[in-house]
């Protein structure tokens, strides 16, 4: 009997894993930590990862659409998502919940985040260079010192958002 839960979890596990490591899966699905380790390629499609810390994670390549990264509340206090300097190259983070996630300095370029909801995010310094943001809501969002374009931003939502530059934008509102 133990062989066979061994077996299947062996099982659910390995639809998870690309180029990763099984260990740091396992070790992120318990904890929802995984700072500096990789991630790369892994499909969380759909998962609920409220709360997550990937401060410095490689997540490249990963599909993260739909998956819910908003906060979490743990007893008395709310713990943001964490994705602080993760490298998110190419990553599918379409219709994602990263409302209030910390994302300062991540490297996004090439990521799909259309219809992505990045309200109250924190964006600082991040690389948006190639990314897709068609439809994400960066409503309330930081974008101070993003390397993103102005053709770019004009497909999203920026109501109340600072800008690149410290402006206030408010497209989509």
């Amino acid at each position: 009997m133990m062989r066979n839960i061994f077996v299947t979890l062996a099982l659910a596990t390995s639809t998870l894993v690309n180029a990763s490591d099984e260990a740091q899966v396992q070790k992120y699905l318990m904890s929802f930590k995984c700072q500096y380790c990789d991630l790369s390629g892994v499909d969380f499609s759909g998962r609920q990862l409220e709360g997550s810390d990937l401060m410095n994670a490689n997540l490249s390549s990963a599909n993260l659409s739909g998956a819910n990264l908003e906060p979490r509340k743990h007893e008395k206090k709310t713990v943001a998502t964490t994705l602080d300097s993760a490298n998110l190259r190419g990553t599918d983070l379409s219709q994602a919940n990263l409302a209030n996630a910390i994302l300062t300095n991540a490297y996004l370029r090439e990521t799909n985040l259309s219809a992505a909801k990045l309200v109250g995010a924190s964006l600082r310094d991040a690389n948006l260079k190639g990314a897709i943001i068609k439809d994400a809501d960066f409503t309330g969002a930081d974008l101070t010192g993003a390397r993103v374009t102005e053709s770019q931003l004009a497909t999203a939502i920026t109501c109340d958002t600072t800008g690149p530059t410290g402006e206030l934008l408010n497209a989509g509102c």
